[in-house]
């Protein structure tokens, strides 16, 4: 192939780059817009547990309600109990029910000599004193239990429901009774809104589907959200459809239950048009642990950070006196206030959590965006010394895949793009400047910028291919996120120590191979491995309580923290690589500085972190690993000056070494 033509290919693939990156700015303004559109924050509580405070201070729940609503609670969270959570309990505080076998009950005062001529010894029966919630829960456990029956009894001033399983038996089935006897008009006076957080069941099918959903169509201007708990939502995987057609006649939003995999739940949300709110939620064990400082400051990472829309909130009621402490309903209050304030200094505002505005375009919009990803891989696949045949034979097959891909799955071949670009731009930046000779710190700076800027290309193209309200709820989501942490740095030492030819890769293979080279190479496979148990926001593990205080000091005072990895480790690494040279001689430490570029690119991969979020993140990384390369470089330049006059000469990083 002559050169003329190489170079007007290599033309055509930075033009396909450049296209890709003014199209992915598109994307990203319509998200943005979006974002910025949607910045109400709904702070909710847990209603078991204002009812258990209620009760313990002796305030009406409604006035309790109202009081908390003052200082910034705007909605109650209520999950339905299971039946055999009944035993001895009261439903929703104010009417009583009992789970109790039929021998339990032969010899109640309370029950009329016919109602108890009726119980069968090992039947479960629920005793109500409220009739119509009586009729409401037989109705819901008719449809809900499977294969036994249910029959509602009249027992004088009391209702049974006559369940056929045992209580063990109930307890395994974890069947929910709905919101039969749930205090609507309480809580609408309180002038908070409801989220109810329903349960799957055995059982479920279309009517029992459309029946649950129907108890709450008479209330959906008081609901905020609709929630569900356990593993999937009810119907999976059969009726999903039907839960859907009911969500969207109810027109109130789905919850995405934060770090919770339900299965079903994102089948639901692009059926219900994506009109979803992400929510996070401390557990009732966690808030007993957390000052309110912490906690406060964990909300408003979800919420600034993530953007999670609902804040549900749990009180330490065990600490400081427990519930019945006189103190306990202002402590309840000033931890809202706090929380209230604390989210104000984000920009956001309290309110009902909204959706994000959809902003839909053009498929073929993203096609040619995929098209910058394949020339990136393309020009990665060059550099890495593929010529000839071998280069356009996997360049074609490269492009077919991807085009056949995007004809059968668009979304799939979207996320395989992203994955290529999050691989390609970072190794190709850091590849571009393996120059032999070392350089000075102000070209040391000039390189280290131009591979930023790459890395920035990559993550442009990674925006506008998941610019979508579905990977900003994350329902759909990056692919391949601990493949593209770990491919730069390995590309990079491949193409950096890699053999030159097949001569000297045959001689390598025939080489013996040393205890020393064994011991190097399970040391770098343990340190990749605590590196990828790193990535992603889960990506806890490893991280010291030193780290844990740095991360937060860096919060608080930046706003938005760097990555560690960043601005500690790659992108000092990379410019002392750069100041240093011999690629080949220390091709460890390059391969150690494409960490920083490769994550980079992988905090844009994060969609459901605001665009503005990762922009700040990345320039805090970039300007503070600038700092810390430097010192790095000016520690190594001093030590080299000492052995330097030490030997009896003045040297050093760039003084050249004795042979």
């Amino acid at each position: 192939m002559s050169s003329r033509v190489l170079r007007v290919a290599k033309r055509v693939l930075v033009g396909l780059v450049i296209l890709a990156v003014v199209l992915s700015l598109v994307v990203a303004a319509g998200r943005y817009r979006s974002e910025q559109a949607n910045r109400t924050v709904q702070v909710a509580l847990d209603f078991g547990q204002v009812s258990l405070l209620s009760r313990a201070l002796g305030v009406p729940r409604a006035e309790l309600l109202a009081s908390l609503r003052e200082a910034g609670a705007g909605a109650i969270l209520v999950k339905e109990p299971l039946v055999s959570e009944l035993d001895g309990e009261l439903l929703w505080g104010i009417y009583p029910v009992w789970l109790r076998l039929g021998r339990e009950l032969a010899a109640a005062p309370y029950l009329e000599p016919e109602a108890a001529a009726q119980l069968r010894p090992d039947y479960s029966y629920l005793v109500f004193d409220a009739p119509r919630v009586a009729e409401e829960v037989a109705a819901q456990l008719g449809r809900r239990l499977p294969g036994g029956s249910v029959r509602l009894l009249p027992a004088g001033e009391f209702s049974l429901v006559e369940l056929s399983w045992t209580k063990s038996d109930l307890s395994a089935l974890k069947v929910g009774i709905g919101l039969a006897g749930f205090p609507w008009e309480e809580v609408e006076r309180a002038g908070v809104k409801v989220i109810p957080q329903l349960r799957p069941w055995p059982a479920a099918d279309a009517a029992s589907v459309r029946a649950t959903l129907e108890e709450l169509y008479p209330h959906r201007d008081d609901l905020s959200a609709l929630a569900f708990d356990g593993d999937r939502v009810p119907g999976y995987p059969r009726f999903v459809s039907d839960l859907g057609r009911g969500v969207q006649e109810l027109d109130v939003p789905v919850a995405i239950i934060e770090f919770t995999q339900q299965q079903g739940l994102a089948s639901l949300v692009k059926l219900t048009g994506k009109r979803a709110v992400r929510l996070h939620s401390i557990r009732a064990e966690e808030a007993e642990t957390l000052s309110p400082a912490q906690a406060v400051a964990r909300f408003g990472l979800a919420a600034g950070e993530r953007n999670v829309r609902i804040l549900v909130v749990r009180f330490a009621l065990a600490a400081e006196g427990g519930m019945a402490s006189s103190d306990a309903a202002a402590s309840a209050r000033r931890y809202l206030e706090f929380l209230k304030e604390g989210l104000a200094a984000q920009g956001l505002a309290p309110g009902d959590p909204r959706p994000f505005t959809p902003f839909p375009l053009p498929g073929a919009l993203f096609g040619l965006i995929g098209l910058g990803a394949w020339a990136a891989a393309v020009l990665l696949l060059r550099e890495l010394g593929l010529r000839g045949r071998m280069l356009i034979g996997l360049s074609a097959l490269g492009l077919a895949g991807y085009l056949l891909l995007l004809r059968a799955d668009s979304v799939l071949a979207r996320q395989a793009a992203a994955a290529v670009a999050a691989i390609s731009f970072p190794t190709l930046g850091v590849l571009l400047w393996r120059r032999e000779e070392p350089c000075s710190v102000p070209q040391a700076l000039g390189r280290f910028a131009v591979t930023a800027a790459l890395s920035l290309v990559g993550a442009a193209l990674v925006v506008g291919l998941l610019g979508e309200v579905g990977f900003m709820l994350a329902v759909d989501q990056f692919l391949g996120t601990k493949v593209a942490h770990l491919a730069p740095p390995v590309l990079v030492a491949a193409a950096l120590w890699g053999p030159g030819s097949r001569e000297e890769l045959r001689r390598r293979l025939a080489s013996p191979v040393s205890w020393l080279a064994l011991v190097a190479l399970v040391v770098l496979a343990l340190a990749g491995y605590v590196y990828l148990m790193r990535t992603g926001n889960e990506g806890t593990a490893f991280v010291s309580s030193w780290e844990r205080a740095l991360r937060q000091y860096l919060d608080q005072l930046l706003l938005v923290r760097p990555r560690t990895k960043e601005f500690l480790l790659g992108h000092p690494l990379l410019l002392l690589s750069y100041r240093l040279g011999r690629p080949r001689r220390y091709w460890l430490l390059w391969a150690a500085g494409s960490i920083g570029q490769a994550s980079v690119v992988n905090t844009f991969a994060h969609v459901h972190t605001p665009l503005a979020v990762s922009l700040l993140r990345t320039a805090h990384g970039l300007w503070l690993g600038a700092i810390a390369g430097l010192i790095l470089i000016c520690l190594l330049e001093g030590y080299r000056r000492h052995r330097a006059r030490r030997g009896g000469t003045e040297g050093g990083i760039c003084t050249p070494e004795k042979p």
